[in-house]
């Protein structure tokens, strides 16, 4: 009999170790998933960047030509203004 229950005993330890592996391979296939998942945020958050990185430069040469153009017609405005106060003061005077 003591032969019949060591080997039940010894069942008993590989059912133990079996579903301990189970448990084990059920975790590495969360944690991969989670890995996965976390990678395929990181590229479309890299993406979402890029892009917008894009943008912002588009944005930043534009507000640059914006503000030569608005030099330029501060300094046009000037100049006809300048001459318009030179010629109402021959006019007055």
């Amino acid at each position: 009999m003591t032969e019949y229950d060591d080997r039940l005993q010894e069942v008993e330890r590989y059912k133990v170790k079996f579903k301990k592996n189970k448990q084990l391979v059920n975790d590495a296939r969360k944690t991969s998933k989670a890995l996965a998942d976390a990678i395929r945020l990181k590229d479309e958050n890299f993406e979402s960047l890029k892009r917008r990185n894009g943008e912002n430069v588009r944005l930043k040469k534009q507000l640059k030509a914006t503000k030569e153009q608005l030099e330029t017609t501060i300094l046009e405005v000037s100049k006809v203004k300048g001459s318009w106060i030179v010629h109402w003061l021959r006019f007055l005077g």
